[in-house]
This record gives C-alpha cells, structure tokens and sequence, in this order.
C-alpha cells in the first residue's frame, strides 16, 4: 500500500478532507487495517521535509507493517496493490495508472467510479479486504474505458492558468461561461450571452 503526506496548511487537509486532516492518525488507521503480511509504504511531501514535528515520524516508524520512502510517487506506485490518497495529484496519478485508489475526501476529480470513497475510516478495513484479498478492482473489465474517459474529461475542464491576479480575467470569464451553460441546461435564460462579455471582464 501507498500513502503520500500532503503538505500542511493546505487545501487538501484544510477544506476537501477535513476528517482526515491528522494524517499521523490516517498513517496508524491504514495499518491497524491491513491484512496480515502487507506493508504501508508512506511518503513525505517534498514541501513538508523539515516542517513536521520529528516526533510524528518516530511515532510512525513504531508500526511493524509500516516503512518510509523517498521515491518518486510514480515509480512507488508501480510496485504497490493499492493508493491511499487525499484530493491531490497522487490519486489522478494512481488512477490512471491503474492502480486500485481509495480516496479520502472530496475533490473535483472523485466522479470516476474507480474511486473507492469512504464515508468513515471504520469502513477501511473492508474495503482493503475487497482490493487485496479479494481482487475485486481487478476483476472489473471495463478499467480501461472509464481510465480513458476520466482522462478525457478532466482535460476538457483544465484552465490554463494558476489562480493568480494576472489570469483573473479568464477564470472569470470560464465562471460566467459555466453559470450560462448551467442555465441554459435547466430550460431556462441567465440573461448573459458568453459571447459577448467584454474582454476587459475582470475580478479585482
């Protein structure tokens, strides 16, 4: 198994996977839940080396079936059976990769039926049973298809821009496109035509 610490203070932990935000407990729910003879590897986010108490990785080298890594996430991902993931470019990774992902938490990506959800850390250790024990991920035919067609969406929906002052002027644009289309859906006028926003519509 592979569980990749997410940096903190940060979006993932703060607002998509609040129930989660203690990842020290994560890390010790996740081995509590394995089956016999499996290992957890866990990862520390590149931005979290030197930010996290020293005593929360004693704590975690105290579990048996636990080991810390510092490879690549691609290259840990290819050799493990499962993901454990929050919102975050891991479990994107992981998915496409076609590796089983157990998400924890909301994000805008976790519509593929790929993802297994949780709706609390009680219902880990089934879940782990399914995947490991008895292979149900991999027993599903139609991987690949839905691989694809998450590809294909979440590319249609990426905006080309980091939401900084300078590329306000597109996500508001992208905003007003999206409330019109939604609109326009449920049989009903918005009362703005994309068209004909004025290029210079910004937020500030």
């Amino acid at each position: 198994m592979f569980f990749a610490l997410q940096y903190q203070p940060e979006q993932s932990t703060l607002t998509q996977a609040a129930w989660y935000a203690n990842q020290i407990y994560v890390v010790e729910s996740i081995s509590r839940s394995l089956p016999l003879g499996y290992t957890l590897i866990v990862k520390e986010h590149p931005w979290g080396r030197g930010n996290r108490p020293v005593w929360q990785y004693k704590h975690i080298q105290r579990f048996y079936n636990v080991e810390m890594c510092d490879a690549p996430a691609k290259e840990i991902i290819r050799k493990v059976q499962a993901v454990i993931a929050l919102p975050g470019t891991v479990a994107i990774e992981s998915l496409v990769m076609d590796c089983p992902t157990i998400l924890l938490g909301k994000a805008f990506f976790d519509y593929s039926s790929l993802f297994y959800k949780l709706s609390s850390i009680q219902e880990l250790p089934a879940i782990l049973k399914s995947i490991l024990v008895d292979g149900e991920y991999s027993a599903r035919s139609d991987r690949q298809i839905e691989i694809s067609g998450f590809l294909i969406s979440y590319r249609a929906g990426l905006i080309p821009v980091f939401p900084l002052t300078d590329g306000a002027e597109i996500y508001a644009r992208e905003f007003v496109r999206e409330l019109v289309l939604r609109n326009q859906s449920q049989s009903f006028s918005f009362g703005a035509d994309v068209a004909n926003i004025p290029s210079e519509f910004s937020m500030h």
